[in-house]
């Protein structure tokens, strides 16, 4: 007589000896993460003057500020209405999440979205690390709700969408740049790469995501039959291909996605201008697409340093000094930072947020 083997069960000291190798895994990926921060942090200050100095330019003696005296310099009027609309999107983005839940059956109240979202925030800026915002917020809802895979599909739809309207901004302005009597060749080289990488990259994990037809034709299907996870993986793909079923929801959550970016955009040019800053309003519209998407890459806590190394190598030019720059990135930084604030109160008021091992844990059941 055949007996039908059982599960495999681990023992005891061998699962708490795997868990810490995660733990340790983890925290070394953390501390290199930290460096990196550092390393590109130290760059960008040695590209920064604290004090205004003088710069000879065809024998004259031009007075350039620096970062301190860009900073007191800011006014007001344009400073709150950059607070204004860093807050704005966060609206936006909840929206458009909403949206996407209820393609999965999951309905749920836009004030408690909205509340999910600013704690989100709270965690991508505030206290970034190995616990990321988007798997808070796929935490939180999930809590309410046994679809659990659905939620962390339509986390990933959302931000895939958002990062895919990210990038076909900075193609609509690398064109009309190339088009215009503004173009300076070699100006777009690294754009126009960093603009390919990310459409590509993008584009691939979404519609692997969504259509059926493209696993098939890459027999992704095949290999995720064999894959330990496999059931979580294959109600992973039935809820992705919800969406691709409905074409016209991805198209309103597209223009939902590109009016809440065209308003954050907006608001780092604000940023820009309480600085006094002298950048055509177009270089936003080409740049800041770009530095978020490779601040997106986690490479550093928060994108922390990277940011701030592209904004450098993108915004100086010979009106606008790496110290003003430098000023502009920490207010693109810091007021977002300040906004997300109200997260402190969803997480003190909420339950608990256990440790990233916790709610890895609790998603993968």
């Amino acid at each position: 007589m055949h007996h039908q083997a059982g599960p495999a069960v681990i023992p005891h000291g061998q699962d708490k000896a795997r868990s810490m190798s995660k733990r340790l895994k983890r925290t070394l990926i953390f501390i290199a993460k930290v460096l990196l921060a550092g390393i590109l942090l130290g760059y960008v200050i040695s590209k920064v003057h604290w004090s205004d100095y003088y710069l000879v330019v065809n024998g004259q003696r031009l007075l350039v500020r620096g970062f301190a005296s860009t900073i007191l310099h800011a006014d007001p009027y344009f400073l709150t209405g950059a607070f204004v609309c860093f807050l704005v999107p966060m609206l936006i983005i909840s929206l458009r999440w909403r949206y996407l839940l209820k393609v999965q059956g999951i309905v749920v109240p836009l004030w408690e979205i909205v509340k999910v979202t600013f704690l989100g925030t709270f965690f991508n800026y505030v206290i970034p690390g190995n616990v990321s915002g988007d798997l808070v917020k796929a935490y939180y809802i999930a809590k309410g709700t046994r679809k659990t895979i659905a939620v962390m599909v339509s986390v990933f739809v959302d931000r895939a969408i958002g990062l895919l309207e990210f990038t076909l901004l900075p193609v609509g302005m690398i064109i009309a740049i190339y088009f215009s009597r503004s173009y300076q060749p070699g100006k777009l080289t690294l754009p126009a790469i960093i603009t390919a990488a990310a459409l590509v990259g993008v584009s691939s994990g979404l519609a692997i995501m969504i259509s059926s037809r493209f696993r098939s034709l890459l027999k992704l299907d095949r290999i995720l039959a064999r894959l330990p996870l496999k059931r979580h993986l294959i109600i992973a793909a039935k809820a992705g291909n919800l969406y691709s079923r409905r074409p016209g929801v991805l198209a309103k959550a597209a223009v939902i996605s590109l009016a809440g970016q065209v308003v954050f955009i907006s608001a780092i040019m604000l940023c820009g201008f309480t600085l006094g800053l002298k950048i055509p309003w177009y270089h936003f519209f080409l740049y800041i697409p770009l530095i978020y998407i490779v601040a997106a890459v986690p490479a550093s806590p928060g994108g922390l340093g990277v940011a701030e190394a592209f904004y450098i190598t993108f915004f100086t030019s010979k009106v606008v000094s790496a110290s003003e720059v430098l000023a502009m990135a920490l207010a693109a930084r810091l007021i977002p930072m300040i906004c997300s604030l109200p997260g402190i109160i969803v997480a003190l008021r909420g339950p608990k947020i256990p440790s990233v091992e916790q709610i890895e844990a609790e998603l993968a059941q």
